[in-house]
């Protein structure tokens, strides 16, 4: 969120709103701890994603090499989940 925040600064660049499969309560709690400020919208019937073409990853696209660079990068800075 830190990368988020950082872009969500600069003026020249558009506001950020996040999509999240789960529930109004489960995205409560979560950017409550993450980005208290941030503007989210649940879409548990996935009605934004199948708009825009979104399906689910493949396994390759959730745990291929560069997901997994990526992860051990964010583990670096003290991003754990």
């Amino acid at each position: 969120m830190k990368d988020f925040r950082t872009l969500a600064a600069d003026p020249a660049y558009p506001p950020l709103l996040f999509f999240y499969m789960g529930s109004v309560a489960e995205g409560e709690t979560f950017f409550a701890k993450a980005w208290p400020e941030a503007r989210a919208v649940s879409d548990p019937s996935k009605v934004f994603y199948k708009a825009f073409g979104l399906g689910r990853g493949s396994f390759k696209q959730v745990f291929g090499p560069e997901v997994l660079a990526c992860g051990l990068r964010a583990a670096s800075k003290g991003h754990i989940v």
